[in-house]
Order: structure tokens, then sequence, then C-alpha cells
């Protein structure tokens, strides 16, 4: 008797990038795994996506959120409608990433004849198909900190073998069914950045195991629907960074690694920044954004969308990508 495919879905997220967006998923469809769907989750873009989207894949179920809710918020959403629907794996594709055809053929192999896989990623590249952007990596408790293999290095095939990894991307990875509902969904304490770090630390706490398939391969146009931003990756990144030292760190040495956090803001960076100034006019901006989220952290409050625009009015920072219906 044949045995039956395990049903498949993917979670897209869109934040007013339609077109990319819709790239995406057209590869998506032509995937040679047999038991897929998708589902796309637009997060409060409100410049008529949801319609483009819908006219684009009629059949394809999206979910409208009214604001941005963030990373974490906005793909719990779809993992939310996976699961109710029979899900048995749920996938994160980034909306900026193109899957190779066979791409879920290979890294459903992970999960084979293993109930301790609770997570497969794969090779990730840049756009550029020789550069590579992630082949797995892990967290480093010492720096609070993620380490990726490979990152912009040319691809001469040193990460071809399939491994256990501890890291599992948030740009590509599918999760077991069984482990999301063991360990919970996305994190959404952290609004952007640091929640694939805390899920990937949260399952290997619980035992399951992280596979690195190096035939899961993928093209990431990193940074596809955002800029680097002084509050959204500076002031978040800072901030998201305590909450997940907070939860996992331990506790004596969290003491030690906040004191060394607060010298390199306050004295290492200003030095930098006398260095690089005239290069980089943004630089005193960005340190400030640090330095603010260090001083203006409580412990276990989560990172919220208002925050950052009030953070955003306080720099006199652009807020373009958090726009929604007002700010």
């Amino acid at each position: 008797m044949t045995q039956a495919v395990p049903q498949l879905w993917t979670v897209v997220l869109n934040w007013k990038k339609p077109e990319m967006t819709a790239k995406c998923v057209h590869e998506l469809l032509k995937t040679s795994y047999q038991n897929h769907s998708i589902v796309i989750v637009d997060n409060g873009s409100c410049d008529g996506s949801v319609e483009y989207l819908r006219r684009a894949f009629p059949s394809i179920p999206l979910i409208e959120s009214e604001d941005n809710l963030g990373f974490s918020r906005g793909c719990n959403l779809g993992i939310k409608h996976a699961l109710a629907n029979g899900a048995e794996y749920v996938a994160l594709i980034n909306n900026d990433l193109i899957l190779e055809s066979d791409g879920y053929k290979e890294g459903m192999r992970g999960f084979e004849d293993d109930p301790s896989i609770g997570a497969v990623t794969g090779k990730i590249f840049t756009s550029d198909p020789h550069v590579l952007w992630q082949a797995g990596g892990y967290i480093s408790r010492l720096r609070i900190s993620g380490r990726v293999r490979g990152h912009f290095e040319i691809d001469r095939h040193n990460y071809d073998s399939p491994e256990f990894t501890g890291w599992a991307s948030g740009a590509m990875s599918v999760f077991s069914a069984d482990a999301l509902n063991r360990v919970g969904l996305l994190p959404e304490e952290y609004f952007f950045g640091q929640e694939e770090w805390d899920i990937s630390t949260n399952l290997m706490r619980n035992g399951f195991r992280i596979a690195y398939i190096p035939t899961f391969v993928g093209h990431h146009e990193h940074g596809g629907s955002y800029h680097r931003h002084p509050v959204l990756n500076d002031y978040g990144g800072t901030r998201n960074r305590l909450l997940y030292a907070e939860k996992y760190a331990h506790p004596l040495w969290l003491i030690v690694w906040k004191a060394m956090l607060w010298v390199h803001l306050r004295v290492v960076m200003p030095i930098k920044l006398r260095r690089v100034a005239e290069e980089l006019p943004d630089f005193r901006l960005r340190v400030k954004a640090m330095q603010l989220a260090f001083s203006r952290h409580e412990r276990g409050e989560p990172v919220t969308l208002d925050e950052l625009r009030a953070v955003s009015a306080e720099l006199d920072a652009d807020v373009s990508w958090a726009q929604s219906v007002t700010i």
C-alpha cells in the first residue's frame, strides 16, 4: 500500500510588496511536492495588496490583518489557519524567497523515520545563485547572537552534507505540527527579528532537533520587505536580544552580559562613531537608537508597533516601514 503524502501548508507573509509576493507564490505553485497548500497573510498593507493578490490567486486563502502585526503575529495567523485545516507540516517562506521546485520534496525527507525532528531548514542562496545567505547555524548563548554558516560565502560545497543544526531560519523552514502544538507558535513578544532564535531554542529545549538538508534550496533577496532602519533594526534588535537573553540566558550570565552590552553601547560604539561618522552619516542615529533601547527596556515587555512608531518620532526617523491606515 502506498503511504499517504503528509499534508504541507506554506505561510507567506505580505507587507506592501504584492508583486514580490506573487512571484514567490507562483514559484511555490510549481512545487513537485504532491500534498501542498498555501495561505497568504497580508500584514496591514492598506495599499491595494489584498486586492492585487486576490485577483492573482483567487483560489488561495488570504488572511487580511487590519494593522501591521509584525513578523511573528502575522505569520501566526497563517500557521493557525494551516493547523485548523489539517496541516501535518507548516512551512514559513519569506515573500522575497524563491523556492526551487524540488525543495519541499527534498526538505520533507528530513522528517522521515525520525519523530525527534521538529523543523527542517536548508541551503539558502542570495539572489546570486553562487553566493550563500545561510546554510544553517546556531544561537550563541555566550554572545546572545545568531551565528550563521556560510553568510555571503561563495558556495564551494562545504555545506553539502545533511546534519543537525541549531537554527531554523524564518526565511525558509518547515515545522512539524506536532512540534508546533507542543512548544507553541512563533513567540509574539518580538515585533521583528530574533523570533527564529527563540523558536529554535524552544524546540531544542523540548527535545526536538533541527535538520539541515542541503538539497532543500531557496534563493533569498534578503531585505525585500524593508531596508535597514535605526528603529526597526537597531532599536528593535537590541530590545529583542534583551528579551531573548532574559528567557534563555543563565541568570548570573545575564547580569554579566547586560553589563558588557552597556559598556559596548556607551563606550565602544561612541568611539567607533567618531571614526566612521563622516562615512556613515546614519550611524549616529543607529547608536542612539540602540542606547535608547537598552535604557528603555523593561523585563518581559514585548516590542510593539506603537512603541516603534513613538521612538521613530522621538528620533525624527522616518516610519515608512510602519505605515498602516494612520500613524
